[in-house]
């Protein structure tokens, strides 16, 4: 670790001095320890300071999330985002001490693809720990609550996400003299905006104070209280405050589509196919809960006459219902295309969620900050189109991408099968399934709820904004929420 540590040291200096071919050249030094060759330990070092180095040339070269448009394509943004993403992976006992710089190096690399959503409790605000890291955070975060308020379609949502804003940034001022972060002490002390929150926010956001205790689930049956409360910890109610509350005031579905102009005599079209898909999310969701918490019928696998490969195969129901929920997962992307296409009058016949597609339909548009991050996410699930000057080196922001597009492709068009172990007794030459375990299963499928119930409140945002803009032909303006069914009525419609 000595020579990483001298590294460390060239490259905070190099990064201070805003060199570019100093930086450059420690680029290529550093990654040669990221081979396999040296330990997990100086891996995950060497990939942290990989994605500083190529965080400095994003502020350097004034990259932006909306390059992907114009063929000026963000390649250090992506590259930031791998190799935090794979140091964050490789952290263990013997690097525990980074662990907090990393996560909040890749929340706030994250947001430069306007992904804030999905990165709002990632960020590391525990004033506890040791270093610059919660200080970064606090600030990082209140700034992007304070962002994301803005294109929020609920008033009500708005003030809550300011006021949590404004708690971060009080809790950073009581303890600013703990740091000597230059950058973060000048920004409280003279941005005007973070200077009127703590100026102002006390007395204006005093009736909010008890706002997230306000519920309670005593009205719950302990099979619901059990699903709901996963849902609120798992952050998979499609609701924005679910994202600043774990309380039980988060615990309904009630993002809608926002308020939108249409020509007279339309109907409410887009509200109710936004309607649609976020039911079969829901849908999905709770497959996922009954399949992670083993709950099934035992009749339904009786007497089926499976055959064994005795490699301690599942064919059970909760792994089917998992199965069926991650197939879902894609269906509900692509109906949110369908949605984006409807919309936005793009006028595509061949629609799918990917980053072909939406850079096809998106690439001349007006630039819109929510549909750059469809875009990026997108890229986690997808193979992006040969789009960089090198394509052999590009790699999909997500590890976990391939393996998702390996499972779902099992699913739909071959065999995944679902076994604790890989099968050592037989001759595998005919041997055509794809082979995860149950917890590789589940795992990847929470990762899938979760990204697409992001691309639902981007696609929100992106509506707003939009609206917002005045682009759109004048006509009636369709209010949010519309006249909406009774809980009693749906379950009763059979």
């Amino acid at each position: 670790m000595s020579n990483l540590n001298t590294l460390a040291e060239a490259c905070d200096a190099a990064i201070l001095d805003s060199n570019e071919q100093n930086i450059q050249d420690l680029i290529k030094t550093a990654t040669k320890y990221t081979t396999e060759t040296y330990s997990n330990e100086e891996r995950c070092y060497a990939h942290y300071l990989l994605g500083n180095l190529h965080g400095k040339l994003v502020w350097i070269l004034k990259e932006d999330a909306s390059g992907w448009r114009n063929n000026n394509y963000p390649k250090n943004i992506t590259a930031e985002i791998n190799h935090l993403r794979q140091a964050k992976a490789l952290i263990s006992e013997r690097t525990e001490q980074i662990r907090s710089k990393i996560v909040t190096n890749l929340a706030n690399a994250v947001t430069h693809q306007r992904r804030n959503i999905e990165v709002l409790n990632q960020w590391v605000c525990d004033f506890n720990i040791e270093g610059d890291a919660p200080f970064v955070s606090a600030l990082s975060k209140a700034r992007e609550l304070i962002w994301i308020s803005r294109n929020l379609n609920d008033e009500s949502h708005k003030h809550l996400y300011q006021y949590e804003a404004f708690l971060l940034l009080k809790h950073l001022k009581d303890h600013i003299h703990n740091t000597d972060h230059q950058s973060i002490i000048s920004t409280l002390n003279n941005d005007p905006e973070i200077l009127y929150y703590l100026e102002n926010g006390a007395a204006f956001f005093k009736p909010l104070a008890d706002w997230q205790t306000k519920h309670t689930s005593e009205e719950y049956s302990p099979e619901e209280k059990s699903y709901r409360k996963w849902c609120l910890k798992g952050r998979l109610f499609v609701n924005p405050i679910n994202d600043i509350t774990t309380e039980w005031i988060a615990d309904q579905d009630i993002l809608q589509f926002p308020n939108h102009t249409v020509k007279i005599g339309d109907g409410p079209f887009f509200a109710a196919s936004f309607s649609a898909l976020k039911r079969e999310f829901c849908f999905a969701r709770y497959m996922a809960y009954e399949g992670f918490n083993q709950i099934h019928p035992k009749f339904e696998t009786d007497k089926l006459f499976l055959v064994n490969t005795l490699d301690y195969v599942d064919y059970s129901g909760t792994t089917e219902k998992v199965k069926a929920a991650f197939r879902i997962c894609f269906s509900v992307l692509d109906s949110l295309a369908a949605v984006t296409n409807s919309y936005f009058k793009c006028g595509s016949n061949n629609i799918s969620f990917s980053p072909k597609w939406i850079r096809e339909n998106f690439q001349k548009s007006d630039n819109n900050f929510f549909i750059d991050a469809l875009y990026w996410l997108s890229c986690d699930l997808f193979e992006n189109e040969k789009i960089v000057s090198d394509p052999q080196k590009w790699k999909a922001p997500n590890p976990q991408s391939s393996e998702i597009r390996k499972i779902r492709n099992a699913i739909e068009h071959g065999w995944l099968r679902v076994a604790e172990s890989e099968c050592t007794i037989w001759d595998k030459d005919n041997d055509f399934a794809y082979l995860v375990t149950p917890q590789q299963l589940q795992a990847h499928t929470l990762f899938l709820l979760k990204l697409v119930r992001s691309a639902m409140l981007y696609l929100t945002m992106a509506v707003k904004l939009n609206e917002a803009s005045g682009t759109e032909e004048r006509g009636i303006v369709v209010q949010s929420p519309l006249d909406i069914m009774d809980d009693e009525f749906i379950s009763q419609l059979w």
